[in-house]
């Protein structure tokens, strides 16, 4: 199957109507991640932190994902919305991210607690190496669109990042 999206001369807005018709979506909602933030929002809210179009793939390593993330802006308790965060899980191998609208932060972890970051805007690519978990942070109030590409053979371990204090499980 075919796919045909044009990001040049596009709002925001444009560039998710294009994949929103074509590819499936998975919204993230706060409820989703109450591990991954260190307070609740206000009372009777549930904000959508996330949503993620990935393209149909396979499972094989000679088969590429292709996903869009679009991360919204927005705050709770003075944390600013984030993505999940992972490590990938064997095979394991690198993921490549390319911004297309937005500013956030890229953070990179080590199995050791070691953390990097890269300054996420548009026109940026960057690679994540294996073994490092990553997580994406938006710094704005605007959305943070990213497309991101790797090995369609590659999990997500979600888990294991909890060493790197971006998830705190918690009895609710």
């Amino acid at each position: 199957m075919a796919y045909r999206f044009s990001f040049q001369n596009q709002s925001v807005e444009g560039i998710i109507g294009q994949f929103a018709t074509q590819v499936p979506r998975e919204t993230r909602f706060w409820s989703s991640m109450v591990d991954y933030f260190r307070e609740p929002p206000e009372s009777g809210t549930d904000p959508v932190i996330y949503d993620v179009f990935s393209l149909p793939y396979g499972d094989s390593s000679a088969e590429l994902m292709a996903v869009l993330t679009v991360l919204y802006g927005g705050q709770i308790g003075g944390e600013r919305f984030h993505t999940k965060g992972h490590f990938h899980t064997e095979p394991d191998g690198p993921e490549y991210v390319i911004v297309l609208a937005g500013r956030g932060i890229l953070e990179r972890g080590q199995r050791d607690g070691t953390i990097e970051q890269s300054i996420m805007e548009p026109d940026t690519h960057i690679m994540v190496p294996p073994g490092q978990a990553h997580r994406v942070v938006n710094v704005t109030d605007e959305p943070l669109l990213f497309v991101s590409l790797c090995s369609a053979a590659v999990g997500h371990d979600y888990a294991s990042i909890t060493t790197l204090g971006w998830a705190t499980p918690k009895n609710r």
